[in-house]
């Protein structure tokens, strides 16, 4: 008996270190196969083995993503979206460009639509009202031009870092690296510096040619009225701006927060709803398209009492 229990005992001392040891390394490919970090929050990004995103929603069908109960059983899953730094939106809302951090160009066509990957690098882009008109200009500053979703790039003359264009594409303003503005007469003008007395940053055209926002260095918004208007200086701060067609709806962001206005230099509202680095408004005032500090798209209407609404979750994505 004595020789029976030394050999069952020399059996565990050996097979418990090998058991362990293969508890620790399946546990290590587990989390190395799924890459999970410690102390994501909900909805926020995380690597995976895949391509694309992934993104924490909510299983429990209590109230849909990023909604969650003490009962909510959370899963991850797939974010077939794409995540965008910038975006340019047509009159309607219903032609949606955009650029996102690797300087890869997108498009979608309105909230229905699905992401699809366009041929391309730019890092700022701006469509015409009418969608047929596409400025884009790259980390070099080279300025390109397409006709519409089917059209190719042709590059333009000039350096810009920013650049906008109104509905049917006649005016095009933009501002290059040294913070001058200039404004070109459609795709087949020519630029011409406009002069200011402040360091530009950004610049926004309303459709029809007539209200021009520009942000200086220090985030103060100036105007005037089209190429013959002259600067004006308001009193408001904004880090972005974004104008429908008639200059009558206004959206812009600061400091991770959305603002909103009827009219240039009329007073600016506070919408209490931030984490939102760019806020683009369709030409007709109607429809908002946002992108927060994680990259992620939404929309909602111009209605002050309307919430937003993820666009680039649990859908697919074309890649030509």
């Amino acid at each position: 008996q004595n020789t029976s229990f030394e050999s069952a005992r020399h059996m565990m001392y050996y097979a418990f270190p090998l058991l362990i040891a293969n508890l620790v390394l399946a546990g290590s490919e587990y989390i190395t196969h799924n890459r999970i970090r410690k102390g994501i929050s909900e909805n926020e990004t995380i690597d995976t083995p895949y391509d694309g995103n992934a993104v924490m929603t909510d299983t429990n069908d209590a109230g849909g993503i990023g909604k969650t109960t003490s009962e909510t059983k959370l899963s991850w899953q797939p974010a077939k979206g794409t995540r965008l730094i910038q975006l340019s939106v047509d009159f309607r809302g219903n032609n949606i460009w955009g650029v996102d951090k690797d300087e890869k160009v997108w498009y979608r066509a309105g909230q229905s639509g699905t992401w699809r990957k366009m041929d391309g690098s730019c890092k700022r882009v701006s469509v015409s009202g009418d969608n047929n008109h596409v400025w884009c200009v790259d980390s070099s500053g080279r300025v390109y031009f397409r006709h519409g979703k089917h059209g190719r790039w042709e590059q333009k003359s000039g350096s810009l870092v920013d650049v906008s264009v109104s509905h049917n594409g006649d005016a095009v303003w933009g501002v290059d690296s040294r913070k001058k503005v200039w404004y070109r007469n459609g795709r087949n003008g020519s630029w011409s510096e406009i002069s200011t007395r402040f360091d530009a940053v950004q610049v926004d055209v309303s459709g029809d040619g007539k209200t021009v926002g520009a942000l200086d260095a220090s985030d103060s918004l100036h105007y005037r009225d089209g190429v013959s208007g002259n600067w004006r200086t308001t009193r408001t701060v904004l880090k972005q701006i974004s104008i429908d067609r008639y200059g009558k709806h206004l959206w812009g962001t600061y400091n991770r927060k959305v603002y909103c206005s009827n009219g240039i230099s009329n007073n600016w509202i506070d919408l209490r709803d931030g984490e939102r680095v760019w806020v683009e408004v369709s030409g007709d005032g109607k429809w908002v398209w946002s992108v927060d500090t994680r990259h992620e798209v939404s929309y909602r209407s111009g209605d002050l009492n309307d919430e937003w609404k993820h666009l680039n979750v649990n859908e697919t994505v074309t890649v030509d």
